[in-house]
């Protein structure tokens, strides 16, 4: 957990390899290929597809937030793994080379 980082991070990273981006783009992107959860209705909007999650591409960092009430409200963020951010350097530089450019 401790290399996992952002999607704003990945969009960086990304970048730095080739292929541009940004924090927007990627989470519609990810969204639209499957990897995360794309219902707008939904608790888990933005969240990891749960085949993405066992496939330890992402990891999910909640936090609970008080509420005016006295109780707690979860705050859910993804966040990509080591091994998520190696594999979508991989899918989007191929994906760049393939195309010649991206949509950007």
């Amino acid at each position: 957990m401790a290399n996992d980082v952002f999607i704003k991070q990945l969009a960086e990273i990304l970048t730095d390899n080739g292929y541009q981006t940004t924090q927007l783009k990627l989470f519609a992107e990810l969204r639209a290929l499957g990897y995360l959860i794309a219902d707008k209705k939904s608790e888990s909007y933005n969240l990891p597809e749960l085949s993405q999650a066992n496939a330890q591409l992402f990891t999910v960092q909640s936090t609970y937030i008080p509420t005016k009430k006295g109780g707690k409200m979860p705050i859910h963020t993804t966040k990509v793994t080591e091994n998520g951010v190696n594999y979508f350097i991989n899918l989007f530089t191929k994906k760049e080379n393939k195309n010649g450019t991206n949509n950007s």
